[in-house]
């Protein structure tokens, strides 16, 4: 039997395998790709218990806050081995805390086992017949002096907050304006492919590498429309990239707020109002089913 087929018909025990050597699966809050494409924040988690009938993740996390989320929560996971990928639907049952191997208790978040799981027809894909990860874009610029993103920063800053004020006195948030950049070279565009605790996980095409690789920082804008009205800006600094068999690059970044401290709660309010906002959404949507 070809070993995709096996892991396929075998899925329990290829999550029970992830969670004995404390390794992770990819979560995202479900959102309705119809009214809202491009807009998934995958998480990175660690698969923390693969029990009969439940399996329990750590909280999805950004830098040191965790984002609990409603039991009832729709969410789409993914499970990688090698260059495959396999890919589910589940839900919020509860919250329980879990244990990592090393015996570290962590907050947790406990998942309906999934009935079935598919898998993806290649690596790079993040679709199959019941459920997909719709990745936000990303715009990047190698940042040559970290210390100039400050004052860029403290901008977008204040044009979400008006942003935001706007829309919750039942305004449009209106255009975004003129951006204020840091010292910058030249911009180039990504997918966010993950988030972490402690960072973030970008996809790029072969042709982007030479500008990835000009700085160690990165100043970059992540867009969460329509759950935040405007791309958010942060710096990051570049730990490792490689490239895959299918020729995307991927990069892995790690948050750093060490020039702009203050920024780092102001992010994590940001993604917080996302995660808020597409847990109304699915709120929505099921009660005008229901209707």
């Amino acid at each position: 039997m070809a070993a995709n087929r096996s892991r396929t018909e075998n899925w329990k025990q290829s999550l029970a395998q992830i969670a004995e050597r404390g390794g992770g699966i990819e979560v995202a809050v479900k959102v309705d790709h119809l009214q809202v494409p491009g807009s998934d924040v995958i998480w990175r988690v660690r698969l923390l218990e693969c029990g009969e009938k439940e399996l329990v993740i750590e909280q999805p996390a950004f830098v040191e806050t965790s984002f609990p989320l409603a039991s009832g929560t729709e969410l789409v996971a993914g499970m990688c081995i090698g260059q495959n990928r396999w890919m589910f639907t589940t839900r919020v049952i509860g919250q329980r805390a879990g244990r990592s191997p090393s015996g570290r208790t962590l907050p947790g978040l406990v998942l309906a086992l999934p009935e079935k799981v598919e898998r993806c027809s290649r690596r790079e894909s993040f679709r199959v017949s019941t459920a997909e990860f719709s990745l936000p874009t990303i715009e990047c610029w190698p940042l040559v002096d970290p210390t100039s993103a400050v004052a860029a920063e403290v901008a977008n800053r204040q044009q979400i907050t008006d942003a935001f004020e706007k829309v919750r006195m039942g305004l449009a948030p209106g255009p975004e304006g003129s951006i204020l950049l840091p010292e910058v070279g030249p911009g180039f565009g990504g997918k966010l492919l993950n988030v972490s605790g402690g960072g973030l996980g970008l996809l790029f095409t072969q042709d982007q590498t030479p500008l990835l690789e000009r700085q160690s920082f990165v100043w970059m804008r992540v867009s969460l429309r329509p759950f935040v009205p405007l791309p958010v800006a942060l710096t990051a600094r570049r730990v490792h990239t490689h490239m895959d068999a299918s020729q995307h690059v991927h990069g892995g970044f790690a948050f750093d707020f060490s020039f702009h401290a203050e920024h780092q709660e102001f992010i994590m309010n940001v993604f917080d109002e996302y995660v808020q906002g597409v847990q109304a959404q699915q709120r929505s949507l099921r009660y005008g089913h229901a209707a």
